[in-house]
């Protein structure tokens, strides 16, 4: 599978999750305790918004604060659909895979970039579904893809707070529990 084809189908998964939010859960709690899905669904689609900017080849400081305040406005599941689907749609651009990334703690090749998007999208669309009570099953592609690239920066990403802390697993653990493991998170 491709960073482009993973986002695009992480992407899709997290409609399908989002989309799956009744008018009355907006306040529960997620798998990452501090945040509420409106906070999750806030955070996901900030995260996205930023992607065709950075793929252009802005830097994090020429964006500045574009996405700052109520980028959700009257309908988070709708901010998220258009706001993914133009990320999904700035990795198709030719060259975006290997473009420059100004990220914030570096610069990267856009294929890493995208395969990291990706990666956030795919595990919070869990964190929805879990959250919403359905169904928590990871696509088994997207989780190899996802753990592949993952796994190698659990360390360094637990240590900057963008995973939780370690839970620790048997060896022969199924792919989804090893995945939700290294993200700090149990199934």
């Amino acid at each position: 599978m491709s960073p482009s084809q993973a986002l695009k189908q992480a992407c899709e998964v997290a409609s399908k999750q989002i989309d799956m939010i009744k008018p009355g859960q907006w306040h529960v709690v997620t798998p990452n305790t501090d945040w509420d899905l409106t906070a999750l669904v806030k955070h996901m689609v900030y995260e996205v918004l930023w992607v065709p900017d950075l793929v252009e080849g802005k830097t994090v400081k020429e964006v500045g604060d574009k996405y700052d305040g109520d980028i959700l406005g009257k309908d988070a599941k709708k901010a998220w659909l258009a706001a993914s689907q133009k990320a999904v749609a700035a990795f198709t651009d030719p060259g975006a895979m290997t473009k420059t990334v100004h990220l914030s703690y570096a610069n990267v090749m856009g294929e890493h970039y995208c395969s990291e998007i990706a990666s956030d999208v795919f595990i919070h669309s869990w964190d929805v579904a879990k959250a919403v009570d359905t169904n928590t099953d990871l696509d088994k592609e997207l989780a190899e893809f996802t753990y592949k690239f993952m796994q190698p920066r659990a360390a360094e990403m637990r240590q900057s707070g963008l995973f939780g802390s370690e839970v620790k697993v048997a060896n022969d653990a199924d792919l989804q529990t090893k995945l939700l493991a290294l993200y700090g998170r149990r199934n």
